[in-house]
C-alpha cells in the first residue's frame, strides 16, 4: 500500500470518527439546552421532610405511621406527623390533584 492511499484511509477514518463525536456532542448539548430542568427530588429523609407538606399512604400504611411517631429521631417524628392515611389510591390521587 502506498503512503498516499494510507493517508487517505487515515484521513477518512479521522473524518468519520470526527463526525460521530461531533454529532453525539451536538445532540447532547441540544438536549440539555431544550429539555426543562427536573424539579428537586428529595434524596434523604431530611430532604423529604423539608420539601413536602404531607405524605399520603394507603390504609395499610398505618403501622408505618405509628412506627415513625414512636421514633426517637425528630426527623422521623416529623415525617410521621406528615403522613396522611388515605382510603385508597384513587382518593389519594384525587386529593393530590385537588391540592396540587
Amino acid at each position: 500500500m502506498s503512503s498516499s492511499s494510507s493517508n487517505h484511509i487515515l484521513a477518512g477514518c479521522w473524518l468519520f470518527f470526527g463526525v460521530i463525536i461531533s454529532t453525539a456532542y451536538r445532540g447532547s448539548l441540544i438536549a440539555s439546552l431544550t429539555l426543562p430542568r427536573q424539579p428537586f427530588r428529595p434524596e434523604t429523609v431530611e430532604d423529604l421532610v423539608t420539601s413536602v407538606e404531607r405524605v399520603t399512604y394507603e390504609s395499610y400504611g398505618s403501622s408505618h405511621k405509628e412506627f415513625l411517631l414512636k421514633s426517637e429521631s425528630p426527623t422521623y417524628k416529623t415525617l410521621g406527623d406528615m403522613i396522611y392515611i388515605g382510603v385508597d389510591i384513587m382518593d389519594g390521587l384525587r386529593d393530590a390533584l385537588r391540592k396540587k
